[in-house]
């Protein structure tokens, strides 16, 4: 299972949190590797617990993470199809988490303003509150 929220303050900033089991970082996996090979919209917010949304885009100029200008709830998460690949990468060595070896990743594109996202693996409880 997935969750995601944003929190103003988290690890010294601003992040975009995404967590879960091994078996939501495999599907989240899953998500990177289809917007890198099939570039559209995608969209996670049936896994908010705080009513965000973060809309996946593939995008030649990644800017990463940032709020949408009209609509503060929802996150334009703007990265290359290289980019997707690599976030991919970076949350499959997630997908060997368990309990007893909780691990996560940050998933930044080095963009100036970007929003930070950490995605965890076995880090954090299903219902984690920003």
């Amino acid at each position: 299972m997935l969750r995601h929220a944003y929190f103003a303050e988290f690890e010294s900033g601003p992040k975009l949190v995404i967590w879960g089991d091994a078996d939501g970082m495999r599907d989240l996996m899953e998500v990177f590797n289809t917007a890198a090979k099939e570039p559209s919209l995608f969209s996670l917010c049936d896994l908010s617990v705080d009513g965000t949304r973060i809309v996946l885009e593939t995008n030649e100029n990644p800017t990463g993470v940032r709020r949408d200008i009209r609509d503060a709830g929802i996150f334009r998460w703007q990265v290359d199809q290289d980019g997707w690949y690599a976030f991919a990468e970076q949350v499959e060595t997630l997908t060997r988490c368990s309990s007893a070896k909780p691990g996560h990743q940050y998933l930044e594109c080095l963009a100036d303003g970007e929003i930070i996202v950490t995605v965890s693996c076995g880090e954090y409880p299903d219902d984690l509150k920003p």
